[in-house]
Formats: C-alpha cells, structure tokens, sequence
C-alpha cells in the first residue's frame, strides 16, 4: 500500500512525502519512506533543484541476490531541466549524494551519482512519443543494487 502528499507551495518550491508498505511473495515486507522538496529557480525552460531523502528497511535479507538491505538512508542533492514546446519536450536530470545501508550484516557506505532524461516529440495535443534512459550508483534506483543503465521507448497519452 501506498500513501503520498505532494504539493506545491508557491510557484517555485514544491514537497512531496510518501510511504510505500511493500509486503513480498517470500513473506519478507519492507517500509520505503521518501521526502522530497525542490526549488524552481527558472520557469521557462523550468530548471530545479531540489534534495531527496529515501529511507528503505526491509524485515531480513533473502539472500537470493534481490536487493533487500537493512536501514538503507540516501541523501541526493539533484538538478533538473525540462522543456517543452508545441512539437516536442526535453528533460535531463542529474544528481550527487551519498547512501549507507547493512546488508547481510556487512555496512556500506558510498557516494552516489547518476541522472535520467527523456526526449521525445508530441504529434498530436494527447500523444507523445519518445525515449527515456537512467542510470546511476544509486543502490535502491536498481533491483540489484549495483550500478546500472536502463533505456527505453516512452509512449504517453493523455485522455
């Protein structure tokens, strides 16, 4: 189950709070808190910048290689821009931090980096077309919690 807030505050500067109750197939259950606040310091294009906080906890390690940690904290500081005309939308992120959790019993602590972005082009009012790609450190942006790189076509419609 999860439960979220997100709100902006005035025209610039936004939060945005959430819990996820996550319960597994092999009976383990975790709690993932995440709070976020970012800062518009322009609006057209509209560039960010912000900190994100995850707190993710799960009951005990499988130990079948899925990425389950005991009290894993990460602190992001992130910079984004996104831009968006009448044909087409950009968005590029980037982001500097540093993560600590025990898994297995063994603590790690690591500074993490990584980004997203997604380009793309908007045919008609309702359909956008496009590709995004990720890719970091960030143990808990991954299933694995190694370095990763994920790529892929982005179709939205609005209805």
């Amino acid at each position: 189950m999860e439960l979220y807030v997100s709100q902006p505050l005035t025209d610039r500067f936004s939060v945005y709070a959430g819990h996820n109750d996550k319960d597994f197939s092999d009976a383990n259950h975790a709690n993932d808190l995440r709070l976020t606040s970012q800062y518009a310091m322009y609006l057209n294009p509209r560039i960010t910048v912000g900190h994100r906080f995850r707190l993710l906890d799960f009951n005990r390690q499988s130990r079948s290689g899925f990425f389950d940690p005991n009290d894993y904290i990460a602190n992001r500081g992130f910079a984004s821009v996104y831009r968006e005309g009448r044909s087409y939308y950009s968005y590029l992120e980037t982001y500097l931090g540093h993560q600590r959790l025990r898994r297995n019993g063994v603590l790690s602590k690591d500074f993490i980096y990584g980004g997203s972005g997604s380009i793309g082009i908007k045919p008609l009012v309702n359909l956008a077309i496009g590709v995004n790609a990720e890719g970091g450190n960030f143990s808990a942006g991954s299933t694995a919690g190694f370095n990763y790189f994920i790529m892929g076509p982005r179709l939205l419609y609005r209805f």
